[in-house]
């Protein structure tokens, strides 16, 4: 693949030292992982590494009439994206628990926007845990340094810079059997996204959720219950940034029937207020979900899903009314080839915004987004995936719309 570059946007060994120093990581520990194996045959040790390449014919999801100066000077819409990715997955049972552990190094590099290029990072460590038979749980952090995506970025002006989020997370839950047929669970999660925005760079979110909920199971097909959500958080960095409070009640209901078809759907209300904010300080609605799933047969399975959902807008301090529907299929003719095809539908009307630089109030979005993957493993250890996407967003706000259409390939190892 070409590369244009200017040269005073070539990069030196000396920038990349990250992705260098990870990818050594790696390989340490694959042997570390194979002494492991050797070791004790519980330990499960799976290096990986992930080439992948894709051409975007619309690089920051931005109208045709908003095209970018790349590193020669030339304006366009389109770049050709190469990223690797060097990690591990290693998960450990110990007596009724098991532990887990991920970590990986990604370096991206861009044909025309030299730029963009940067490195990225993923950390994540949990446990499944057991007390007792009746008392059982997860416990799970994460840590990520990662490209903000430009399609959620507010301002379109802005987008030709790489905006780089830093996002930690700490979640948990407690299973309890009261009974064989009734079981309690509570759980939080806390988050941090640090989200820079021009002007206002130490700009982030910082929320806690607290999730309580009885089950009743009936027998093995069905089960029903009722949840309860509380969140609280609020948008920093800026005088402007508002505290929010959520709250989130549903009834669940799950159902399979025979060994092929399950079903699941939830219904019940939110309310998200942000005290002190003038501007829509008030959201509320009807929330939920439906779904299904179909093994149509031992080669072929579909899925419909629809949720409605009330989530954060952190890029304009606010929320978004979110009416999501996605439909798919997997078909696996071969043990070694599958395609997977998918349509997702998203519905976004946006309120209890912050203006940051041109983000307007009453913005509503339609976007949709087909995708066909195939997969072929020609080896146990290696998968080829070619791709094609499009991506379309219609908005009340002209500069809010973009279509976009990506092809691609993932070539993935695993040892």
């Amino acid at each position: 693949m070409s590369r244009h570059r200017s040269s005073n946007t070539t990069k030196s060994l000396k920038s990349s030292r990250p992705w260098y120093l990870c990818a050594q990581a790696v390989a340490l520990l694959a042997a570390e992982g194979f002494l492991a194996h050797s070791a004790s045959a519980e330990v499960n040790f799976v290096p990986r590494m992930l080439a992948h390449y894709e051409q975007n014919s619309n690089l920051f999801a931005v109208p045709e009439s908003q095209p970018k100066k790349d590193s020669d000077g030339v304006t366009r819409l389109e770049d050709q994206l190469t990223y690797y990715t060097a990690g591990f997955d290693l998960d450990h049972p110990w007596r009724r628990n098991k532990f887990r552990l991920t970590a990986e190094g990604r370096k991206f590099d861009y044909s025309h926007f030299n730029n963009l290029d940067h490195n990225e990072t993923m950390a994540a460590a949990g446990m499944d845990w057991m007390a007792t038979s009746k008392v059982w749980g997860v416990l799970d952090y994460r840590y990520e340094q990662r490209q903000t995506q430009f399609i959620d970025l507010a301002d379109t002006a802005t987008r030709d810079v790489v905006t780089i989020q830093t996002d930690k997370t700490v979640s948990g839950m407690i299973n309890y059997s009261v009974t064989s047929k009734w079981r309690f669970n509570l759980g939080g999660n806390w988050l941090n996204e640090r989200f820079p925005q021009p002007g206002i760079p130490d700009y982030n979110l910082q929320q806690t959720l607290i999730d309580t909920g009885i089950r009743y199971i009936g027998n093995a097909k069905v089960s029903t219950g009722i949840v309860a959500q509380q969140t609280n958080g609020r948008y920093r960095g800026t005088t402007q940034a508002p505290k929010f409070n959520q709250t989130l009640t549903q009834f669940v209901f799950d159902y399979k029937v025979g060994e092929r078809t399950t079903m699941n759907a939830a219904i019940g209300y939110t309310t998200r207020e942000q005290p002190g904010f003038a501007a829509n300080e008030k959201t509320s609605a009807v929330t939920g979900s439906l779904g299904y799933t179909r093994q149509l047969s031992p080669k072929t399975s579909v899925y419909v899903q629809y949720y409605r959902i009330i989530n954060n807008y952190i890029a304009a301090g606010g929320s978004q009314l979110d009416n999501n529907f996605a439909a798919g299929f997997n078909w696996q003719p071969t043990p070694k080839l599958s395609i997977a095809g998918n349509y997702g539908w998203i519905r976004s009307q946006v309120s209890g915004q912050v203006n940051f630089g041109q983000i307007q109030a009453g913005r509503a979005d339609r976007y949709r987004s087909p995708r066909v993957t195939m997969n072929y493993l020609p080896v146990r250890w290696l998968t080829l995936s070619p791709f094609y996407r499009t991506q379309k967003r219609q908005s009340n706000i002209a500069d809010f719309q973009f279509d976009a259409k990506i092809v691609g390939i993932d070539v993935l190892a695993k040892f």
